[in-house]
């Protein structure tokens, strides 16, 4: 039995790099931003460093900013690169696109809501973090049943959904 047949599985949860809309404060829920200049940077620096940790594969939100990311690292690995929409980023409803004051001006109590950790739907018609769990945690099931022992697997996704993951 070779080393890298043994011992626990391994995943590694990875946000995409920087976009301007990060940089400004604007929430991005699942616009198709893409990475700014710094997060083509940082991605590129990912790439080498988290391949180093020998992954068999990675799995990549469908939203472009994590993609390019997660590119980055199967590219480095030369593993192959699979895309799962269920890691998107949390739908923000009508906060998709607004910078954070325009959120506690236009959605105040529910802002007041989420800064106090109550799960309430994101902009109205957005999603909870509990419809995220959901959605993560069976693409993460499903990807972690064919991780054979010693494996490890690569999520590039976002932050509520890297949370959730």
């Amino acid at each position: 039995m070779t080393p890298e047949a043994v011992g626990p599985r391994r995943v590694v949860v990875l946000r995409h790099g920087e976009t301007t809309h990060n940089a400004a404060g604007i929430w991005q829920g699942q616009l198709d931003t893409p990475l700014s200049e710094r997060g083509e940077r940082q991605a590129a620096l990912a790439g080498p460093a988290v391949a180093a940790l020998g992954p068999v594969r990675v799995v990549t939100s469908d939203l472009q900013r994590a993609r390019r990311t997660g590119e980055a690292v199967a590219s480095a690995a030369g593993v192959p690169l699979l895309e799962d929409a269920r890691l998107r980023e949390i739908h923000a409803g009508g906060w998709q696109g607004l910078t954070n004051v325009q959120v506690a001006e236009g959605w105040p109590d529910e802002r007041a809501a989420v800064l106090r950790g109550e799960d309430v739907p994101r902009g109205g018609d957005g999603e909870t973090m509990a419809d995220v769990v959901a959605r993560v945690a069976e693409a993460v099931g499903e990807h972690l049943e064919g991780l054979g022992p010693g494996e490890c697997l690569v999520l590039s996704t976002h932050g509520a959904a890297g949370r959730a993951a």
